[in-house]
């Protein structure tokens, strides 16, 4: 998703897969690996399931292949964007999805589903016509974060940073802060952090 290039956009549409893992269908030998046992008998998942580790990679590619050559479309999981300039092409566009949705199966929520949105929230940014910006909630996410008790804290704090560094002129974190991820010093969090 290049953000800079869905900042000149003017009218938006979101979609949002329903179901969406469960839309990916096994094949035999990929479900006989998503085998389980009860007391009762043992099962086996017909279409993809949650919790497996690769599944969110699978579940991308699936996308991807069905509809991910339709220009002005943009995935992310099982959420859609769709930027234009002009209605026009909103109606090209959306009917491009739609028809290959239709044959290859892909179904919607409805309920989620926004159409011709002069501004639209997605993957964290708020797109419209005037640009880009921050979702100010996670701003105010990232400003109640309590400080970092470990590495994995820490990594977490500084890819928020980073996601939110093009919106907050000359924040770069230190290398005082990279410093603390490193396996050969011990961890310890004081002031000058």
């Amino acid at each position: 998703m290049h953000r800079r290039a869905l900042s000149a956009k003017k009218l938006f549409i979101i979609l949002d897969e329903k179901d969406g893992y469960q839309q990916v269908k096994l094949g035999k030998k990929s479900a006989e690996l998503c085998t389980f046992n009860t007391p009762w008998e043992q099962y086996h998942f017909n279409h993809l399931p949650f919790g497996v580790k690769l599944a969110s990679e699978v579940f991308q590619q699936k996308n991807y292949e069905c509809l991910g050559d339709i220009p002005g479309l943009h995935i992310i999981m099982d959420d859609m964007l769709i930027a234009v300039a002009t209605k026009e092409e909103h109606d090209t566009i959306l009917k491009q999805v739609l028809k290959r949705a239709r044959l290859k199966g892909v179904k919607f929520n409805k309920d989620n589903i926004q159409f011709l949105v002069d501004s639209v929230r997605y993957m964290g940014h708020i797109f419209s016509k005037d640009g880009v910006k921050t979702n100010d909630d996670k701003v105010e996410t990232t400003n109640r974060m309590p400080p970092p008790t470990d590495q994995n804290g820490l990594q977490k704090f500084l890819r928020t940073i980073q996601n939110l560094a093009q919106y907050i002129p000359h924040v770069q974190p230190d290398g005082l802060l990279r410093a603390l991820l490193s396996n050969y010093i011990i961890w310890q969090w004081g002031p000058k952090h």
